[in-house]
């Protein structure tokens, strides 16, 4: 399922601490009237919970941007910004990295190919079995 202008705000677990839903609100594109600046804004009332049983997250390429989700995971960000890992695994075992996340900015064709490695890595592991 594709969703566009939503922000994830916390994922949400089952008894046994595995994933079950996403938390996520709508969000809009706007104008700071005193600064210029564009900025996402929450629109009020849009809170829903999606559900889901695996969640991956696209960056982009400004690296890892800081924020509580990366401390509440236990994830390790590197000098460069980098999510920590070996083979893809971080330094939370059940949370795996690939594309810009693990090797800082670079081609898409790299992304598809760490995100089917990944994948493997993950399939192998019985994450979720």
């Amino acid at each position: 399922m594709r969703q566009w202008a939503i922000q994830a705000k916390a994922f949400i677990s089952d008894a046994d601490d595995c994933v079950r839903g996403l938390l996520v609100c709508e969000i809009s594109w706007e104008k700071d009237p005193a600064t210029g600046k564009h900025h996402f804004v929450e629109i009020p009332g849009s809170e829903r919970e999606l559900p889901c049983d695996l969640a991956l997250i696209a960056i982009g390429y400004r690296g890892v941007e800081h924020s509580p989700l990366w401390s509440q995971l236990g994830l390790a960000i590197d000098e460069k910004g980098t999510v920590e890992n070996t083979n893809f695994i971080t330094s939370s075992d059940r949370v795996f990295a690939a594309g810009d996340a693990r090797r800082g900015q670079s081609l898409v064709v790299w992304a598809i190919a760490e995100g089917r490695e990944v994948a493997r890595v993950v399939a192998g592991r019985g994450v979720g079995e």
